[in-house]
């Protein structure tokens, strides 16, 4: 199937001006506040999640952006996530990554990360894979646990 141009350009506008869920930006200012570095690393297209996180709102809260074009290749092939950490100049086993995809938490720790999976609606992990280091229905549960764990030292 070929999808007519206006099509794409329909979807993916739609995609880029999407809110984040109410749970976002106060687990991201929480994890600012205990100077956490944030990143936003995606298999979207550069152009794509930077509008994606312009249109937000989002942009005072990460670091950097990544994106996998740069990697030639998409999540979760492990060679992505290494480039993430090569790019961020960090040991991959120093990251973590925080995702609602099973599949990326699970490419994520096959590649050396720590994980949290936020779940969202009524999916369940699928139990063949890895599993995260966390767990959480919301974004502040998640940033509560890092800090809990990571404290001053992050």
């Amino acid at each position: 199937i070929t999808p007519e141009p206006e099509k794409i350009e329909a979807i993916t506008s739609a995609f880029a001006s999407m809110r984040p869920h109410e749970d976002i930006v106060p687990a991201l200012q929480l994890l600012k506040r205990h100077d956490f570095t944030t990143i936003a690393f995606s298999n979207s297209s550069l152009a794509l999640i930077d509008a994606q996180i312009s249109n937000a709102g989002l942009e005072p809260f990460f670091d950097q952006i990544i994106s996998v074009e740069e990697a030639g290749s998409f999540k979760p092939v492990a060679r992505v996530y290494q480039h993430a950490a090569e790019k961020l100049g960090v040991n991959i086993n120093e990251l973590w990554l925080v995702a609602v995809h099973d599949w990326d938490t699970h490419g994520a720790i096959s590649a050396g990360l720590s994980a949290a999976w936020l779940k969202r609606g009524t999916n369940d992990y699928l139990s063949l894979y890895h599993q995260p280091n966390i767990t959480a229905g919301s974004m502040i549960d998640i940033a509560e646990q890092l800090i809990k764990t990571y404290g001053e030292e992050v």
